[in-house]
């Protein structure tokens, strides 16, 4: 017997790219189909609804993920809006940023499009991932950087846009100047660049 994740899972991977239901791989009831399409969609695009788990699907990298995890995850969403699909199933931030610095995919230095990889610390073992929306160079390695992320909470229960960070290169340590994280300092593992 499937769980209600399992049947939502299968469900939103009837749902397209641009949002369209696929009723030749549903073999559910037309009205089911739409409310979970709208759910689908809904997550796709990054809305929050209240009282809704986010176990089930995120879509990026070309199709949905599905977990029993809540979605949107940090690293799933940084995957969304940058589109790097390398190094998929390595469980947290550090992992994915270790596997890439393997491959030469990262960077000490923040540029637009770049993820954002802070550091695991005693309470996160994970690390975090944070997209770069901006990046502008103030000279002497201090940039300032405008980034959007996910799961800040541990709980999925928004995305985080428009926080203003300054980046100290030297030292590799990200000051937030706004969002829930206000005035918290992160130290920086490297920023997973696009290729």
């Amino acid at each position: 017997m499937e769980t209600r994740d399992e049947v939502f899972c299968k469900d939103c991977k009837s749902v397209n790219k641009k949002g369209g239901l696929n009723m030749s791989k549903s073999k559910t009831l037309p009205r089911k189909n739409l409310i979970l399409s709208i759910l689908c969609l809904l997550i796709i695009s990054q809305v929050y609804i209240p009282n809704i788990s986010y176990a089930g699907c995120y879509y990026y990298c070309g199709y949905n993920h599905c977990t029993s995890y809540c979605q949107p995850q940090c690293t799933s969403y940084a995957r969304a809006k940058s589109g790097i699909c390398c190094c998929q199933g390595t469980g947290s931030a550090v992992g994915w940023y270790n596997c890439e610095d393997k491959k030469g995919h990262t960077s000490s230095t923040p540029k637009s499009g770049r993820v954002c990889i802070l550091s695991a610390t005693r309470n996160n073992s994970y690390g975090h991932a944070m997209y770069v929306d901006k990046s502008s160079g103030e000279g002497n390695g201090k940039y300032s950087l405008v980034m959007s992320h996910a799961n800040y909470d541990w709980k999925c229960s928004s995305i985080e846009t428009n926080v203003k960070a300054t980046y100290y290169k030297s030292v590799k340590k990200l000051k937030i100047k706004s969002g829930v994280w206000a005035g918290k300092e992160f130290n920086v593992t490297g920023f997973i660049t696009q290729h």
